[in-house]
């Protein structure tokens, strides 16, 4: 909530599937358009295949196409890493972390992996900003899948 209240930086939130982080980021749609003038919501895979589709309609750098399509006042970036890692992959996450921490604008990143893993997976210079003391960092370490749970109420 103090994130929401004063929107900066990073927000991580990382766990196991099915416990809800997609389902934040849908949620705090409602929240995006009112406070922000413009947001954009992407998955991994759903990034990755927007730049390589633009390989052909655009001349240059990919990092053009992902100056404009991380340069909104929100960004939300679910389920990092669940398309695996290759070396353009994580490449093209660490510019995107890369801009946004710069510009110090509001950022949503999800992701199946923890802490740990993202430290053995990535390069510290991106795991330096993206676990930098001023954003928040939220890490559930439950096995509960509420997907799987037949009776929830």
């Amino acid at each position: 909530m103090d994130w929401m209240a004063k929107p900066k930086n990073f927000l991580v939130y990382l766990g196991n599937p099915g416990i809800g982080k997609t389902f934040l980021c849908a949620a705090l749609t409602s929240w995006a358009l009112e406070k922000f003038q413009n947001f954009r919501y992407f998955n991994e895979r759903q990034l990755f295949t927007k730049i390589r589709s633009s390989f052909e309609d655009v001349k240059g750098d990919y990092l053009d196409v992902l100056k404009y399509l991380v340069d909104d006042d929100l960004i939300m970036l679910d389920d990092i890493g669940s398309s695996g890692f290759t070396d353009w992959r994580k490449d093209v996450f660490f510019e995107a972390v890369d801009l946004r921490y710069n510009s110090t604008k509001p950022t949503i990143i999800t992701s199946n992996l923890s802490k740990a893993d993202f430290y053995k997976t990535y390069h510290s210079r991106l795991t330096s900003r993206l676990f930098s003391c001023e954003n928040t960092i939220i890490e559930l370490d439950t096995n509960e899948d509420f997907r799987q749970i037949k009776d929830m109420k």
